[in-house]
């Protein structure tokens, strides 16, 4: 529903994160993993050595919410060396670990667009050492700008109008085994060689690195080697069964009752039954979320310092749903909103916290009166606002803005906005969204989230280098789902092409999940009101904001109307003129539901939250404004 901005592209390919994803998984051992601290300098990661063409910077922009991180920049010769090569590494002591020896290695990097290389010499990278680091052994090493490659091949219709969907964040992992017993310390790196860079946004962005003891895989080799990305292989003889499809491995003592409830800390143990002895525990790494400086909290107020969410998404279960509590903070990187002045975007909408309760049908029904939707939604076949959620507790919405037009070229890097009721959600692949196993396109892609009718949504991929969207042999039908021995009916999201999440709701939706009652705008950050004007001035509500002319001329959204924007107004007004005719036609000056009458900006300007008080935590979606 609004503009996207050119200097924030792309949604790719889905993040993976830990590939097993095993209750018993180690500490991260990497110091400073997210690269906050800095070394000598500014330019410079405590705890690690940059190498050639390596700095530290902060991995988004100004138009961003992102973190402090390293970038590998192929364009630039920044040590002045001649050579457009470079690296981050960290030497990491090795003490007591698990039988076997095994380890995960992963980084969690993006590709700026103009990232490009001679060869594929991008690489992960574990050397190893005795004596204290002294005795060097041996080493393996994992190139991933091919997966890089096929990525910018395969996703780039899932970016901004069709461009860019490999240029946003995901992790690339492998693991491996120490080969020698007397290894004690492991040297851990991220490089590149051959850059061949141009223009900006060139680098190979880093924010995060971890190195964890993992138990050995079920499928390890007798000798040391690398094996692909995969979900975890189980012991359903370690497992008890919940409801449904889904299994809990209890701790040692630990009983399991009908108060089962799943958070952070035991969310690694809690395992979705995927067919064929897999797997899949989807909730590890997804249940917490930070609420940023920025946002605003559950009851409305801008939030002023970072702080952690440790319940972002809680999980329980009944005899017939399983029940998601969520707050609905994205885990991952995000734009910056209400939209900084001069990003090209105008999105007024603040991204906040929210307490929110859904139930998923664990025996999905099939819905004999099925519809899908047509090419507008004039059919109605999917509700506005939520239709689905992601394992990371972020609402899917359908493809379509208030106007029924296509919003899918709307979002921001990882595939997301806030609607008018300041909610971030997805219309289209969430690609930033954490998985703990990998996804390669090497096999059939694993679970993301869940429609309101139970049925599970998965990834792009039905089968190795095949989408399933480009299946001839089980094609998706129109409501982007099909039947398999494995897993049944299932969701698959298909990435540039119509309807991108699902097409309609092929089974019996739980209408707990379903909005009830009109629409309503939450406030912005201040005192009770919604309108246009100072803290506090205006009648509570969601009174309609301001016209779209005056929006896009308060370019710092504080209610008022200073001498330097009144002096730069005709530029501020050219970004309402969609067309680029130079002139502002009636549905440019009050687009599609936007004007008199319709749904109002309430969080826009100084505001507050809804009346009759902030939603308690468990309240149902229902009442939610529509994008």
């Amino acid at each position: 529903m609004y503009p996207a901005r050119s200097l924030f592209l792309a949604c790719a390919l889905t993040l993976a994160s830990t590939l097993s994803g095993l209750a018993a998984d180690g500490p991260n051992l990497v110091k400073n993993s997210d690269f906050e601290k800095a070394g000598n300098d500014a330019r410079a990661a405590a705890e690690f050595s940059l190498k050639g063409d390596a700095t530290r910077r902060y991995a988004g922009s100004q138009y961003e919410f992102s973190s402090m991180g390293i970038a590998l920049d192929s364009a630039n010769d920044l040590s002045g060396d001649r050579k457009h090569e470079g690296s981050v590494s960290q030497d990491v002591p090795i003490g007591d670990t698990l039988p076997g020896r095994w380890f995960r290695l992963s980084v969690r990097g993006l590709p700026e667009e103009g990232f490009k290389l001679t060869g594929d010499d991008l690489h992960l990278k574990a050397d190893f050492f005795s004596d204290g680091g002294k005795k060097s052994l041996d080493g393996v090493t994992r190139k991933i700008y091919p997966l890089i490659v096929q990525e910018r091949k395969d996703f780039g219709a899932n970016g901004v109008r069709r461009r860019g969907g490999a240029a946003t964040w995901r992790t690339y992992a492998f693991e491996f085994r120490l080969p020698f017993p007397d290894i004690d310390q492991v040297r851990v790196s991220v490089g590149f060689r051959g850059g061949a860079g141009q223009g900006r946004d060139t680098a190979f962005l880093v924010d995060e690195m971890k190195l964890v003891a993992i138990p050995i895989p079920a499928d390890a080799p007798e000798v040391a080697g690398i094996r692909p990305a995969q979900p975890a292989k189980v012991d359903p003889s370690t497992l008890s069964r919940v409801a449904g499809l889904w299994y809990y491995q209890a701790e040692k003592g630990e009983k399991l009752d009908a108060r089962l409830l799943v958070t952070e800390k035991n969310s690694a143990r809690l395992f979705f039954k995927d067919g064929n002895g897999r797997y899949l525990n989807p909730f590890a790494e997804n249940m917490t979320a930070w609420l940023r400086k920025g946002y605003l909290d559950v009851e409305g107020n801008l939030v002023s310092q970072d702080e952690l969410r440790n319940d972002n998404v809680t999980v329980s279960f009944d005899s017939t749903s399983m029940i998601v509590h969520a707050r609905n903070l994205p885990n991952h990187p995000t734009a910056k909103f209400p939209s900084p002045a001069g990003s090209g975007d105008r999105n007024p909408s603040y991204i906040q916290e929210h307490d929110y309760t859904y139930h998923i049908p664990l025996e999905p029904e099939r819905n004999p009166s099925a519809k899908a939707m047509d090419r507008n939604n004039a059919n109605r076949a999917l509700p506005m606002g939520a239709i689905g959620i992601a394992i990371n507790g972020v609402v899917f919405y359908n493809p379509f803005d208030a106007g029924m037009t296509d919003a899918t070229d709307l979002m921001d890097r990882c595939c997301g906005h806030p609607s008018p009721d300041n909610r971030y959600h997805y219309h289209k692949y969430p690609v930033c969204v954490k998985s703990p196993f990998g996804d390669e396109g090497k096999e059939h892609s694993p679970l993301i989230g869940w429609a309101f009718d139970g049925y599970p949504i998965y990834g792009p991929y039905e089968a190795s280098g095949e989408m399933a969207k480009d299946s001839k042999t089980n094609p998706l039908n129109d409501f982007n789902i099909h039947k398999d021995a494995t897993r049944g009916w299932h969701y698959h999201v298909t990435p540039g092409k119509f309807p991108y999440i699902i097409g309609g709701y092929w089974g019996q939706v739980d209408r707990r999940n379903m909005p009830s009652g009109p629409p309503r705008v939450a406030g912005g950050p201040g005192g009770p009101g919604g309108g246009f004007g100072p803290p506090g001035g205006g009648p509570p509500g969601g009174m309609p904001g301001p016209p779209p002319v005056i929006r896009a001329i308060d370019t710092d959204g504080d209610g008022t109307l200073s001498a330097d924007e009144i002096a730069v107004a005709a530029k501020s007004l050219k970004t309402l003129d969609r067309d680029g005719d130079g002139r502002l036609a009636g549905d440019e000056i009050h687009p599609p539901g936007r004007g008199p009458g319709g749904p109002g900006f309430g969080g826009f300007g100084p505001g507050g939250p809804p009346p009759g008080g902030p939603p308690g935590f468990g309240r149902p979606p229902g009442g939610a404004p529509f994008e």
